[in-house]
């Protein structure tokens, strides 16, 4: 996890007079909206082990995460189809439910749920983050990768602060632009490395 004050000096010099805290508000803002719209901040959890008595588990946040969503789970070498509550049959809540097979189904909050309940075998989740309101700080590939871009989001939001020397609602539109491509251009980066051939869409027949 990167602090936020490693992110001041690219944005502090369009922002003179900014006290840290605004800065750091700012910046938490902006990789909030960075992550949801990107979803570039992804990491494997610690294995979780199923025990027989319930079939519900925590995801294991820290107190500077949120959860976007679940990427992948695996249950022992099984791959599960990632569900959300609100799609899934009438009885999900049952833990011995017959309609839900090989399935995690998250909550909407901090925890999920495994069908079949299992006895041993770990559970492995690929989750995708972003900062949690009051986070301190953010994950390493939000600094390593997209400090700028990060920066620029909370140029964008300084610069719309009324009262202030660094008001500036013109240029903080030029940032916002920057911002927007930036949270695009991750969002679509896998897709972009792909071959031209992966990448063709089959015309429909006239």
């Amino acid at each position: 996890m990167k602090a936020w004050s490693l992110y001041h000096p690219f944005v502090l010099i369009d922002v003179p007079g900014a006290s840290a805290p605004l800065v750091d508000q700012a910046l938490c803002m902006a990789a909030r909206e960075f992550c949801q719209r990107s979803g570039v901040w992804v990491e494997w959890s610690a294995p979780i082990t199923a025990t027989p008595e319930t079939n519900r588990y925590p995801f294991g946040l820290t107190a500077d995460q949120e959860l976007v969503r679940v990427v992948r789970a695996i249950r022992g070498s099984t791959e599960l189809r990632v569900l959300s509550y609100r799609d899934v049959p009438p009885d999900w809540i049952d833990p011995d439910s017959t309609e839900l097979v090989d399935s995690l189904v998250h909550l909407g909050g901090a925890e999920f749920l495994v069908f079949p309940k299992t006895t041993s075998e770990s559970i492995k989740l690929q989750l995708s983050f972003k900062p949690s309101i009051l986070a301190a700080s953010g994950g390493d590939v939000l600094f390593d990768s997209f400090a700028e871009e990060i920066a620029t989001g909370a140029k964008a939001r300084l610069l719309m602060t009324r009262s202030t020397p660094f008001f500036d609602p013109q240029m903080a539109g030029v940032h916002q632009m920057t911002f927007d491509r930036a949270c695009s251009l991750a969002a679509n980066a896998d897709f972009r490395q792909l071959s031209p051939g992966m990448r063709r869409v089959k015309k429909s027949a006239l």
